[in-house]
């Protein structure tokens, strides 16, 4: 039974992640599909892109309330509803990170939405944020940073998440640092946490091939831009 509820952890953080945000929004209140425009990603940049400010930050916050949720629902499953998280410290963590790897999946192939979705900074941020809020903060300060010196999200938002991946490598390196930030039920999280983050961060840099090769040959667009 204590196998079966990380599965199950997994498969309904896939679930309510599938929720396309950005295409609700578009099709909602514009009557247009977002991934017919710019990019053609439902994240946050290319709704702002599409359809603006206003539409941007309502895809955000549901985004963002995508990872939250499922974070929340995994770790009282893990070790406030059953014994898994008594029983094995490892397993209930794993059970937590797995719900992670649960709202990436959907965020960027939500079967809502023909598996066409985001590119994992909302999701893989979220699931940051409700794991570790020193590393999230540190990472979120840095995105921002980055935001502002080149104006590139897609640049910001690789170097911003491999910081957070770099940091929980650190964390996990210096005994002093093991439990700093971890949220409950998940300190001395070990080697089990950086490799969640690793994984998450290399769906992302799939998810970010294109803009890889834009920013690499000098064409990827600022957040201001727009595809003609």
């Amino acid at each position: 039974m204590n196998y079966i509820i990380p599965l199950l952890i997994f498969l309904l953080s896939y679930i309510i992640a599938s929720f396309p945000s950005g295409v609700v929004i578009g099709k909602l209140f514009f009557n247009k599909d977002v991934r017919q425009f710019g990019s053609g990603g439902t994240g946050m940049t290319n709704v702002y892109r599409t359809f603006g400010i206003q539409a941007a930050l309502a895809v955000f916050v549901l985004d963002l309330s995508k990872g939250i949720v499922p974070v929340i629902l995994a770790y009282n499953a893990a070790f406030v509803w059953t014994s898994v998280g008594i029983d094995s410290s490892l397993l209930g963590q794993i059970s937590v990170f797995l719900s992670g790897l649960g709202i990436t999946l959907g965020h960027c192939y939500p079967v809502f939405a023909q598996f066409r979705g985001g590119k994992a900074v909302s999701s893989g941020g979220s699931y940051m944020l409700m794991t570790n809020w020193v590393i999230a903060l540190t990472s979120i300060a840095f995105f921002v940073i980055m935001i502002r010196v080149k104006k590139i999200v897609s640049l910001s938002s690789i170097l911003g998440y491999g910081l957070g991946v770099i940091l929980s490598i650190i964390f996990a390196l210096t005994p002093a640092l093991q439990s700093l930030g971890y949220w409950n039920g998940m300190n001395e999280a070990g080697w089990v946490y950086p490799a969640s983050l690793f994984v998450i961060y290399l769906i992302l840099l799939w998810r970010h091939k294109e803009n890889i090769q834009r920013l690499l040959s000098g064409k990827e667009l600022d957040f201001k831009s727009k595809k003609k």
